[in-house]
């Protein structure tokens, strides 16, 4: 009888068993990312999320791998930036059987400006004069080393990519600017200076209430100041007035052509006669010029 019971346990065990079914393994369909390309500045890191379906699935284990570890690398769904460059991202079901991927660009990490610095710090021009100065930006590797220009007055000195033109006297700032880091050089514009000064005539001679027009030459021909001031030795003998000489009674008198700053002459020799020669004459009169 034992037997018999034991057999039967026996029995119902198997049944019990053999009823009883494996679960059933769910598979993966497919797998995103929540992105499917990033840009990265080197150095730096992202993020991207897989996501598996269905959500039942059995095993959503992820396999993570770059196609290029000298660019980028990953960890858990993490992209680390290493060097500028591009890479992609792998996203693998654990099966094997499903993936999904991301580009990655990794960008050059930024170097900022960190001083800017002329060649010239200030410099004197004659108007339509030129100078060129040089910007030197630094650090030699800074990302943007662009640089701009510009000029406190432009109607004393225009500057275009660092060449000053000078337009009238004055002084103006030059300013470099890269980044937020700038230079200045100080422009004078000073007066083109007159050289010298001839006249039409060296001499002359007229009679009472005669006149004669002097006309003046100033040299350069662009000096700033081309001004001519007249005086005569002798205003009761001759006067002048803009070159205009008028013989008031008789004698020797000297007309003088002067700059405006009295640095350059010239003379005529002005002898007044009346209307009898023999109460004159008509000499011959020396000229001087006054540098």
């Amino acid at each position: 009888m034992k037997r018999i019971c034991c057999t039967v346990n026996v029995l119902i065990g198997i049944l019990i068993i053999s009823c009883q079914k494996e679960p059933d393994t769910v598979a993966v369909e497919s797998v995103t990312l929540d992105i499917t390309s990033v840009t990265i500045t080197e150095g730096r890191t992202s993020k991207v999320v897989a996501m598996i379906s269905p959500e039942n699935a059995t095993n959503k284990k992820i396999l993570w791998t770059t196609s290029n570890s000298d660019v980028a690398t990953v960890s858990e769904g993490i992209i680390t930036a290493v060097a500028p460059g591009s890479a992609t991202i792998i996203a693998k079901s654990d099966d094997g059987g499903k993936k999904a991927s991301c580009s990655v660009t990794v960008k050059a990490a930024l170097i900022p400006v960190s001083g800017v610095t002329l060649d010239k710090t200030s410099t004197s021009l004659k108007a339509d004069e030129t100078v060129t100065l040089t910007a030197t930006v630094s650090p030699d590797d800074a990302t943007d080393k662009t640089v701009t220009w510009s000029t406190t007055d432009a109607t004393i000195a225009t500057v275009d990519d660092g060449v000053v033109t000078a337009k009238k006297v004055g002084t103006a700032t030059i300013t470099a600017k890269a980044g937020d880091k700038t230079a200045t050089c100080e422009i004078t514009v000073v007066p083109t200076p007159v050289t010298s000064i001839s006249l039409s005539q060296t001499s002359a001679s007229l009679k009472v209430d005669e006149t004669v027009t002097l006309t003046a030459t100033v040299s350069p021909d662009d000096a700033t100041d081309k001004t001519v001031i007249w005086n005569t030795s002798d205003n009761s003998i001759a006067s002048v007035s803009n070159g205009v000489v008028t013989a008031n009674r008789i004698g020797n008198v000297t007309i003088t052509a002067s700059s405006a700053d009295g640095t350059k002459k010239a003379t005529c020799s002005v002898k007044v006669y009346s209307e009898n020669p023999e109460s004159g004459g008509n000499e011959d009169i020396s000229i001087e010029d006054w540098d």
